[in-house]
């Protein structure tokens, strides 16, 4: 095969492969495969040489199976069959031997490939640098989203422990039977909008009212205990008659 077909076959397998699609970003390597074969050649002086040598050697009696015999072959002409070329040694290892590598073209075809390689190298780091920077940018940002929403929780846990606290003294000082009046549903709507609820009597009260005994029995203020999502904000207050059980 010409070195110019090797070249040629070379590259249309290699334009075979890119157009599978297999290989995308660093199809342009694929490309300088051709310069590689286009360095690989058969040393034609060595094989002139060798076919000088075989002839002084051997002499001129059948120069053509001196010449084949470099190679491997040889003529043979077997009774009543004509004369026939055969392969009798190793014509592979024979053939290699004239192959010879142009080093300087090999080495540019290397360059190039190493230098493609080189540039996506260094493209793919640039792209993981700016990934990286985007993950840090966002994990920042995260951050600071975060100790937003932590800061944020804190002043609403205590803006509704402070409105549970307040409102829990007007409601006792309003009293439960005017908790249905026009300042006591006004009272409940500001603790409808912090997600808290008064409680004024519960069947399961244990931990949400504080019981004291007290001789003053109708002068004392209950307190309703203040709830929110199922959890005491502020413990009630409820007073029982001195000796009542």
């Amino acid at each position: 095969m010409q070195e110019t077909n090797m070249k040629q076959v070379v590259a249309e397998l290699v334009g075979d492969e890119v157009r599978s699609g297999k290989v995308i970003r660093n199809a342009d390597v694929l490309r300088v495969l051709p310069l590689l074969a286009e360095a690989i050649h058969v040393d034609k002086m060595k094989l002139k040489g060798k076919i000088r040598d075989s002839l002084l050697e051997e002499g001129t009696y059948n120069p053509l199976n001196v010449i084949l015999g470099i190679i491997g072959f040889r003529i043979v002409s077997e009774d009543g069959m004509p004369d026939r070329v055969v392969s009798y040694k190793s014509t592979q290892d024979k053939l290699d031997d004239f192959l010879l590598v142009d080093e300087e073209k090999f080495r540019e075809a290397l360059t190039e490939i190493s230098g493609r390689l080189q540039e996506t190298e260094q493209e793919n780091h640039k792209q993981e640098e700016a990934q990286n920077d985007r993950i840090m940018q966002m994990s920042f940002n995260l951050e600071n989203v975060t100790n937003e929403l932590n800061e944020n929780r804190q002043e609403l846990a205590y803006m509704r422990q402070s409105v549970a606290e307040q409102v829990q003294f007007m409601l006792a000082d309003l009293g439960r039977e005017q908790e249905d009046s026009a300042v006591g549903n006004g009272l409940k709507d500001i603790l409808a909008a912090v997600d808290v609820e008064a409680v004024w009597e519960a069947e399961d009260e244990s931990g949400m009212f504080t019981v004291l005994k007290t001789e003053r029995l109708q002068t004392s203020k209950n307190k309703p205990c203040m709830v929110s999502g199922g959890k005491v904000l502020v413990k009630g207050l409820r007073f029982i008659a001195a000796g009542q059980e």
